[in-house]
């Protein structure tokens, strides 16, 4: 099968606000029906915009007249290492923190077996963002560790 791009297109066109031309319209409005595509003509706008609110370089692309190649950099090559080896700033980690907050707010007595669990991580990842959220004053264990409660300052 052959891809083609309407005539005149460039990487530049790709990048800004277009009239979207999917190859196979009824596949097309499967997605769209099922909730796949929000709108039309936006998913390149939307990766650019995601990439630059986690300070992430956009993606390059290459048009070819039968293919587009898209290259990212990866989330990892941004970050600098702290001294334990896990990622500072990553995009990733601040993703999970959120998750736990969230969770945390929701039932104040959750273990973090139980975070673990509903939040399908391992339970080294968890004790190890709790561990981060304590230190970085933005949790902290109310009266006992068996039957206390999370606060959320």
């Amino acid at each position: 099968m052959t891809v083609s791009f309407p005539v005149g297109w460039t990487v530049e066109t790709l990048m800004e606000r277009h009239r979207s031309q999917p190859y196979n319209p009824n596949i097309a409005n499967g997605f769209f029906r099922a909730g796949y595509v929000e709108t039309w003509g936006r998913g390149i706008e939307k990766i650019c915009e995601v990439c630059k609110e986690h300070g992430v370089p956009v993606p390059e692309y290459t048009l070819h007249l039968e293919d587009i190649m898209v290259k990212f950099v990866s989330l990892r090559q941004q970050n600098v290492l702290n001294d334990q080896n896990v990622l500072i700033n990553d995009p990733l980690n601040v993703l999970l923190e959120e998750m736990v907050l969230s969770v945390i707010r929701e039932n104040p007595h959750i273990t973090q077996a139980q975070l673990s669990q509903k939040l399908n991580r391992s339970d080294r990842q968890i004790r190890r963002v709790i561990k981060e959220l304590r230190e970085k004053g933005i949790i902290e264990r109310i009266v006992s560790r068996k039957t206390g409660q999370w606060g959320v300052k």
